[in-house]
């Protein structure tokens, strides 16, 4: 059952990045682009773009790629959980090397809009959005096998979901990125996360059906 639910989140995120990135390819317009980053930014203020900053940099790669291959040593070293750290860094490797063909692909210019933090390259989709979203959305799936009550469970899956929700928002919100750019990204690191954690589950049966034949 677990399988076929992470088959079918995996093929709901691809047709929903699908959906996006043709209109992106054809150099479609979305109104709604505007009006979410017309909405989000009444909210600015110094001191609130303060700690944008500091949220955005939550999913920045100088922060999170150290902070995986830790966590990867932790559960290899200490936890004993050897899968799941090989799990986090394919996870990981394969975000950013497939977010950067995709940025190629599309060559989305990002938005013509004063940005608060320095960016370069192409827009779409949004790198802080899908590399956040597949490691918090990693972290917590092992944190949700390793812990053992409902509650430590639960509060570890909202944190590490909520979190790269927030970071989306912080990179419409400083500029640097359409909101369909931020979407795309979710559902590319959706489709992502779910393949990995699908190949995760088929690989654990598969093993466990080789030790059931040996004895």
């Amino acid at each position: 059952m677990v399988i076929i639910i992470g088959l079918l989140f995996s093929l709901l995120f691809l047709s929903f990045f699908a959906y996006i990135a043709t209109g992106v390819y054809a150099n479609e317009s979305f109104i709604v682009d505007q009006a979410i980053y017309e909405w989000i930014n009444q909210f600015a203020t110094p001191s609130f773009t303060k700690g944008v900053v500091f949220l955005t940099e939550l999913g920045s790669g100088k922060f999170m790629i150290p902070l995986g291959i830790l966590f990867a040593l932790l559960l290899f070293t200490k936890l004993h959980m050897k899968r799941e750290s090989l799990l986090l860094l394919i996870a990981i490797a394969g975000s950013v090397l497939l977010n950067e063909g995709l940025k190629l692909f599309f060559h989305r210019s990002r938005p013509e809009l004063v940005h608060l933090v320095e960016a370069g390259g192409y827009s779409f989709p949004s790198g802080h959005a899908m590399n956040s979203f597949v490691f918090y959305g990693m972290v917590g799936f092992i944190l949700w096998r390793l812990f053992k009550g409902m509650i430590p469970r639960t509060i570890s899956l909202l944190v590490c979901y909520l979190l790269p929700f927030a970071i989306g928002l912080s990179r419409i919100y400083l500029g640097v990125h359409y909101p369909t750019d931020v979407v795309a990204g979710f559902a590319a690191g959706g489709f992502w996360l779910m393949a990995c954690i699908f190949a995760f589950h088929i690989g654990k049966r598969n093993v466990y059906l080789s030790s059931s034949l040996i004895k």
